[in-house]
């Protein structure tokens, strides 16, 4: 096979290179040949601006080619461009696409070919759909022999894909996880998302490549796998060795706040924010053979593996950076603000939960002994209080009842008393009767005991008394 890449060096497109330069494919690359370096031996280069149409058409005049693919063309008068260089020069003619020119919002989570076209929120994918349009008139009107290709977000291991981040690539979201800060989540992380490595895209089109089945017809290349961006941004932190902390704003928001460089509207609202789900039965009709194989715990280790070792991919984006803490920093002061001109307190029937100001401390008032929901709920109310007023105390009336379910417990000692201590909490004041009951005062010890590991525990038989403590 005799084929013709524009482009042919990027991430879509260099595992399709390497794969057919193993296979002994008869191929030209033609791009301003910045990673000549990078290329297969066997691979002939084309150094060209393929803007420069005259040009282009003398260094083709004597060749043809069995395919010809565009994987830069973006928007339709470069595919015009196209039409006129390789309309009597190719048998297939193969373009780039994208799955986000899929109808937005979505009608449908499934996606297959037929889903309609139509995207409101971003310029690049109506420019996609132009395009194809464009190719569809030359195939019907003047036999021009075209392939649709309409990838996903497809990666390789030169980036760490993610669902947000600034104009310098995904490095700067990594460094937020190392350094223990916030990533910034759209929506609730709960949407589903599918991701498609780069060598698995690659058995796809090269299955598509001289198909005669494939002329006038449009495909899309993906994986079959989808996960939630909670499962992606935790696994890339798992990868990473430290704890995801997740910090979820809506994507509007995002998109009516971030700079117009991170083209949010576009990249999240007309894409990574809609769950997509990829019907790829089309594909594998043409492609039996196509299976996509690199799970995406395998792929997201192979990029996080390989940024972390090339300091040349570490590239540093302080403007998204300063952004990401900008916005956390705003909402979290309207947040406070919000409970501030709340009554702020939580009352049910198995207790009470107040912030007291006076004495810049959180007071939970057990009322009778509670269990699971009824337990967690009051406790929950009091760690964002304490989130919100930072370091602030913990004063626990347990005069009347506190709880010893074992699950409650665990509950407790693996996640509230951590959380709590982050919010810069220095004392946990336990109120207690003077002879309490044996049973009581042992679940109290097995409470202390737990505290005391992050902060100083005191008791007292009144919260005058146990605030007095804390002195």
């Amino acid at each position: 096979m005799k084929a013709l890449f524009i482009g042919g060096t990027g991430t879509i497109s260099m595992a399709i290179t390497n794969e057919l330069a193993a296979r002994g494919c008869e191929l030209y690359l033609l791009n301003r040949g910045n990673r000549k370096q990078e290329l297969p031996s066997n691979v002939k280069t084309m150094i060209a601006d393929i803007e420069n149409e005259k040009d282009v058409s003398e260094k083709i005049k004597d060749l043809t080619f069995d395919v010809v693919c565009d994987f830069i063309g973006f928007v339709p008068s470069q595919l015009e461009r196209d039409f006129r260089l390789f309309k009597d020069k190719t048998k297939q003619f193969m373009y780039i696409s994208s799955a986000s020119a899929y109808h937005k919002p979505l009608r449908d989570y499934v996606i297959t070919e037929g889903t309609a076209l139509a995207n409101p929120y971003w310029e690049y994918s109506r420019n996609k759909i132009a395009c194809e349009t464009y190719l569809m008139e030359r195939y019907r009107e003047d036999q021009f022999p075209v392939t649709i290709i309409r990838p996903s977000h497809t990666y390789s291991e030169r980036s760490v894909p993610m669902g947000l981040h600034g104009t310098k690539g995904s490095y700067q979201v990594m460094k937020r996880m190392l350094e223990g800060k916030p990533v910034i989540v759209h929506g609730d992380g709960m949407s589903l998302w599918t991701m498609t490595y780069n060598t698995d895209f690659a058995k796809g089109f090269i299955g598509l490549m001289g198909n005669p089945h494939a002329i006038g017809e449009a495909f899309q290349i993906t994986s079959d796998e989808s996960m939630t961006w909670n499962q992606i941004y935790q696994l890339i932190a798992d990868h990473l060795g430290v704890p995801y902390r997740p910090y979820y704003v809506s994507s509007d928001f995002i998109a009516q706040t971030s700079p117009v460089s991170f083209d949010a509207r576009g990249g999240l609202i007309g894409d990574k924010s809609n769950t997509v789900v990829f019907d790829n039965t089309k594909l594998k009709r043409m492609v039996p053979d196509f299976k996509a194989t690199v799970r995406m715990e395998e792929g997201l280790k192979k990029a996080v593996d390989y940024v972390m070792s090339h300091p040349q991919c570490q590239q540093e984006d302080p403007e998204f950076d300063a952004w990401c803490d900008q916005l956390i920093e705003a909402l979290e002061q309207a947040k406070a603000q919000v409970i501030k001109n709340s009554n702020h307190e939580f009352h049910s029937d198995y207790a009470d939960v107040v912030y007291q100001q006076k004495d810049h401390a959180v007071l939970i008032t057990w009322k009778k002994e509670a269990h699971l929901e009824h337990y967690r709920e009051p406790v929950s109310y009091a760690l964002k209080l304490m989130e919100t007023y930072p370091g602030s105390s913990l004063v626990i009336d347990a005069r009347n009842g506190f709880e010893d379910d074992k699950r409650d417990v665990e509950w407790g000692f693996s996640y509230f008393i951590p959380q709590m201590a982050k919010t810069g909490c220095k004392y946990v004041s336990l109120i207690m009767h003077e002879v309490a009951g044996a049973e009581l005062e042992e679940e109290m010890d097995m409470w202390t005991i737990e505290f005391k590991k992050y902060v100083t525990v005191t008791r007292g038989e009144s919260y005058e008394q146990a605030v007095a403590g804390q002195i």
